[in-house]
């Protein structure tokens, strides 16, 4: 299956990845194929999600494209079996959900404590 790229949201060179899948390959496998398949070891998995673009036919007769995000549960091939080929495509998107990036300055104070109390301190401090 060929998943693109949102904007080279991974790399600015890689427009698409092909990634082979099965009918109970799921939409977080597919998430950790693509990462593992650019080598990029060091990015969270939970930060990307696919989305499915689908072209549809309005009733002027135009073709509207629309993307509908996929939950990490979803079977993409099962999905796009549903569709006419070429009117369903799967891209790869950073999710934007509720999740903030915090970026430390200074960790003077943070010094000798685990990553785990780091992250769990920074959230309940972090003023966004």
């Amino acid at each position: 299956m060929r998943i693109y790229t949102d904007n080279g949201c991974l790399r600015p060179d890689i427009q698409y990845k092909t990634v082979p899948v099965t009918h109970t390959t799921t939409c977080r496998q597919i998430v950790g194929l693509i990462l593992t398949k650019c080598k990029i070891r060091y990015k969270d998995p939970r930060l990307y999600g696919l989305a499915m673009e689908l072209k549809i036919r309005a009733p002027n007769g135009a073709d509207v494209e629309t993307g509908v995000p996929l939950e990490d549960g979803a079977y993409p091939l099962r999905l796009q079996e549903c569709y006419p080929r070429g009117q369903a495509r799967f891209t790869l998107k950073v999710n934007t959900g509720d999740a903030k990036l915090v970026k430390v300055h200074d960790e003077t104070e943070l010094l000798g404590v685990s990553w785990n109390e780091r992250t769990r301190f920074l959230a309940y401090t972090a003023e966004v």
